[in-house]
């Protein structure tokens, strides 16, 4: 493991930007599923978990939620 790839698992687990872009396209199609916890580097896919599930829940469902979003 890299220096970089450290500090970013130590970060966290906050919600990715384009968690919101995929909800947006499920919307307007057919829907699909969203994955949290799973990562990808060169087609391989590594379970890294989510460390505070209760804070990515609710900073996803309270970002979907909130009607200023959506304003002019």
């Amino acid at each position: 493991m890299t220096r970089d790839e450290l500090i970013e698992k130590l970060k966290g687990n906050d919600v990715p930007k384009s968690a919101y872009e995929t909800v947006s396209a499920f919307a307007n199609t057919e829907g699909g599923y969203l994955i949290f916890g799973v990562s990808e580097k060169s087609g391989s896919f590594e379970i890294i978990g989510v460390k505070q599930v209760e804070k990515v829940q609710s900073a996803f469902l309270n970002t979907l939620t909130n009607s200023t979003l959506y304003s002019d």
